[in-house]
C-alpha cells in the first residue's frame, strides 16, 4: 500500500516524467555512499539504543519483526518489507521533497535547505512510525534520527533509489539472518 500510495502521491504533485527522473539509476560511485549511509543510520541508531540502556528506559520493537516466525513466514516478511521500505522512501519524498522546494525558493542555500527539509521529514517519519512502535517516543526518536542518513543520500546520489538502497539494507540486515538460525 505504501509503495502504490508513494507513486500515486508522487505522480500527482511533480508528473511522471518528474517521478522517473526521481527514480533514476544513482549517479557513479553511488554504492560506495549507500553503505556509508547504511553505517551512519547504524552508529545513530546504536547511539540512540545506549542511552536508552544507560538510563534503563525500555525499547520496543516494530510490531512487524518482533514475533517469532517460520522460515517461510520469513521469507513473505522480507518481501513485505521490501515493498513497504520503497513505499516509506516515496511516501518521505512527497514530504520533504516540496518543504525542500519550499526552502529553495525563499532562496536559502541549497544545503541549508536539505538541512531543514530532512530534519522536516525525519520528524515526520517520527510521527508515522508512532502506532508500529507502541506509541514509545524514546524508540521512535531512535527511528526518526536514523533516517536522516537516508534522506541525504538523495541529495548525495541524485536519486531516490540511494535512500531506498541504504534504507533496505539497514531494515533487512536485522532479518535476513533469521532464516539462517
Amino acid at each position: 500500500m505504501n509503495l502504490f500510495g508513494g507513486l500515486i502521491a508522487l505522480v500527482s504533485i511533480y508528473g511522471y516524467s518528474s517521478v522517473k527522473i526521481l527514480l533514476k539509476p544513482m549517479i557513479k560511485g553511488s554504492i560506495k555512499r549507500v553503505f556509508i549511509g547504511f553505517i551512519l543510520a547504524t552508529l545513530i541508531s546504536l547511539f540512540g539504543v545506549s542511552i536508552y540502556y544507560f538510563f534503563n528506559i525500555k525499547i520496543t520493537g516494530n510490531s512487524l519483526t518482533d514475533y517469532p516466525l517460520d522460515k517461510s513466514s520469513l521469507l513473505i516478511l522480507i518481501l513485505m518489507i521490501i515493498i513497504q521500505i520503497t513505499g516509506e522512501e516515496l511516501i518521505m519524498a512527497v514530504f520533504t521533497l516540496p518543504i525542500l522546494n519550499y526552502f529553495s525558493n525563499k532562496n536559502i542555500n541549497i544545503k541549508y535547505s536539505w538541512l531543514l527539509a530532512n530534519l522536516t521529514g525525519c520528524l515526520i517519519f517520527m510521527v508515522i512510525h508512532l502506532p508500529a512502535y507502541q506509541y514509545n517516543v524514546f524508540m521512535v526518536i531512535i527511528i526518526g534520527f536514523s533516517r536522516y542518513p537516508f534522506t541525504m543520500l538523495w541529495f548525495k546520489t541524485k536519486s531516490l533509489r540511494g535512500g531506498i538502497y541504504s534504507h533496505l539494507l539497514f531494515d533487512l540486515i536485522r532479518i535476513v539472518p533469521k532464516i539462517f538460525i
